[in-house]
């Protein structure tokens, strides 16, 4: 099955500002849907019956069309409306866009590009042939999705911001993976909790997260790696991840009153010793809780053990192996 790049039925906010975007991507479900749409013509629920229920999808792309004659004003829109291309082969040097963010499907190799520019090499590929859902837009208001919705993997190619509140896909057995590795910061808690089957993340430019950062139960995750984090402002929750063994947070500075919990894992002594170090780095950690316990998480070395000392010096309240 190829990429679905759409929202998935259950809770969903947009701002409006990105409803053009919303067009582009519902418009690759069935390239000519709104294609047909913007001509006035009547949708055919039963083309995109397989991404999404049919009130959903109407009530969608009307919003997606909507956005591209009214909303969103910087956003160039062709006479004929939200058209799609499609061809064999790489778009790259061959098709010229008709407006920034146009989508292209490869028919051979059932790939997906999108539009960075207005020539024919500004062309950049979104997806390939594997099962999922891809989400276009650049900012979002809040993204949330109601359990056991997705059962597969979830990448944000261009999302930098989630600019209000939360992005929540917790309780979703079926997630693989999931990838917004241009996102930023987000106005909220970023969730994925209760995800048994998520087995990766790519969070490679997150900076901030404004609430707690959560991770529990994610029984498959074997590697956290957030190498541009920053702030999370409140807790940072992974515990019962029961084959998580390398934590990275290299740049991370724990904030004072936290409650950071890697309990029920299977960290590595290495990684044990990073977050206590993370938490020594910043002076004004002074209270909160780390806990490294339970599970097979290895004890601290020696380096750690001292930072437990200057920790519960401080007046943190830490549990180790």
């Amino acid at each position: 099955m190829r990429s679905r790049e759409i929202f998935p039925p259950g809770q969903w906010q947009l701002s409006h500002d990105n409803a053009a975007f919303v067009g582009s991507f519902f418009g690759a479900c069935d390239f000519e849907t709104l294609y047909r749409r913007s001509g006035g013509h009547p949708i055919n629920p039963v083309e995109i019956a397989d991404y999404i229920d049919a009130v959903n999808a109407q009530r969608m792309l009307n919003l997606g069309y909507n956005g591209f004659v009214s909303g969103d004003g910087g956003v160039p829109v062709p006479p004929v409306g939200c058209a799609s291309q499609s061809g064999v082969g790489s778009p790259v040097g061959v098709k010229t866009p008709a407006f920034l963010n146009q989508l292209y499907h490869d028919t051979d190799g059932d790939v997906y590009w999108r539009s960075t520019g207005l020539t024919s090499t500004d062309w950049a590929e979104i997806s390939g042939g594997s099962s999922g859902i891809v989400i276009l837009a650049v900012t979002l208001d809040t993204f949330r999705i109601s359990a056991d919705s997705i059962d597969t993997s979830l990448s944000f190619p261009a999302l930098t911001g989630v600019v209000d509140a939360e992005l929540n896909v917790s309780n979703n057995s079926g997630l693989t993976s999931i990838s917004a590795p241009l996102l930023t910061s987000t106005a909220g808690p970023l969730s994925a909790s209760n995800c048994s089957s998520l087995a990766s993340v790519n969070f490679d430019s997150l900076v901030t997260v404004s609430n707690d950062l959560t991770f529990s139960g994610c029984v498959s995750l074997t590697e956290l790696s957030l190498p541009s984090l920053v702030t999370i402002s409140n807790s940072l929750v992974c515990s019962a991840c029961s084959t998580l063994t390398t934590v990275s947070v290299p740049v991370w500075v724990p904030v004072n009153g936290c409650l950071i919990d890697f309990s029920g894992c299977a960290l590595s002594q290495a990684s044990v010793d990073h977050v206590l170090a993370r938490c020594v780095a910043n002076a004004g950690f002074v209270s909160g809780a780390v806990d490294l316990s339970g599970g097979t998480n290895a004890p601290p070395g020696v380096q750690g053990l001292l930072d437990v000392t200057t920790l519960t010096g401080r007046g943190v309240t830490v549990t180790v192996n």
